[in-house]
């Protein structure tokens, strides 16, 4: 250590000056945030106890030991740092908190010390509440947790509640703790037609013939590049699993949801290749492959 400040008495000033350059995502990494990620207990306490380095430096991209450390699984380490004043909300610039990535992960003694030390339970960001991320990934264990501590149920960030990320992960138990434990808002209409809206094209199954008038409110189209939406098979697939819902019967409900992710993919490949420069698309068809992938690992 006594070479990195060349004799000069100042090793804390030139330790927190050490980056890490030209590696691809871990550009201005410091050795605090790569002991953390690395699992090096004894570095450090050295960098922390004995230096007294910035506990909450971060990286070129926000990055803090302590969201290293709990990215990295190292549990202990993250305990350490808490217990050494880390700031248990300081994001990444993207919005990414050391909750999210505990809840997301599942790792449920993470979530307890952050929550100990006061981390905040419902904030919004770019990523949307801890309780969201939780849903989106199906970790029951770490959304029991949260919803032990106030985590808001029904909180909608674009239109999407828990519930319903939790029905597209496929997670019949986050379903199951969100409705009968947390009381949560079980009407998923708006979010699910604002969801599926773009997901389904119309397969020709409803449109009006020259010789049948066409029913009132029932065949009303949503052009989507050329396409048309079936408003009549969004609401029965409403409908459906809305209904399943009603009844407890999560696992139904779940499996329901997950059958529809494959036409969903099919419906916005073909509306991505008519139209290959619709950024909605395409970021719609990647959101659709994703939550197929997930429900059928589950």
């Amino acid at each position: 250590m006594g070479v990195l400040d060349m004799g000069r008495g100042r090793l804390r000033k030139a330790v927190e000056e050490v980056r890490v350059e030209g590696v691809p995502g871990e550009e201005g990494v410091g050795m605090l945030q790569l002991a953390a990620s690395q699992g090096h207990m004894e570095i450090c306490k050295y960098l922390v106890d004995t230096l007294k380095v910035d506990v909450d430096d971060a990286d070129d991209e926000g990055r803090t030991s302590l969201l290293k450390a709990i990215h990295s699984g190292h549990q202990g380490i993250a305990m350490y740092l808490l217990d050494h004043d880390a700031n248990p909300d300081q994001a990444m610039r993207c919005g990414l908190a050391p909750l999210h990535s505990a809840a997301g992960l599942g790792d449920y003694e993470s979530v307890k010390q952050l929550l100990a030390k006061g981390a905040f339970v419902n904030p919004v960001c770019t990523y949307g509440a801890r309780l969201r991320l939780a849903a989106h990934e199906g970790q029951d264990g770490t959304m029991k947790i949260l919803l032990d501590h106030n985590a808001d149920c029904n909180k909608i960030v674009n239109g999407i509640t828990p519930l319903l990320l939790a029905t597209r992960s496929a997670s019949e138990k986050c379903m199951e703790l969100l409705v009968e434990e947390a009381g949560a808002d079980r009407t998923l209409s708006d979010a699910f037609v604002n969801y599926m809206s773009i997901a389904f094209v119309d397969d020709g199954d409803s449109a009006s013939s020259d010789s049948e008038p066409e029913e009132a409110g029932a065949n009303h189209h949503v052009s989507v590049n050329d396409n048309h939406v079936s408003r009549r098979k969004i609401a029965e697939f409403k409908s459906l699993g809305l209904e399943a819902v009603e009844k407890k019967d999560y696992r139904f409900a779940a499996g329901f949801y997950s059958k529809d992710y494959a036409s969903s993919c099919e419906a916005l490949y073909d509306g991505f290749k008519l139209d290959p420069g619709n950024i909605e698309i395409e970021n719609s068809l990647r959101e659709a492959l994703e939550s197929l992938k997930v429900s059928q690992s589950t």
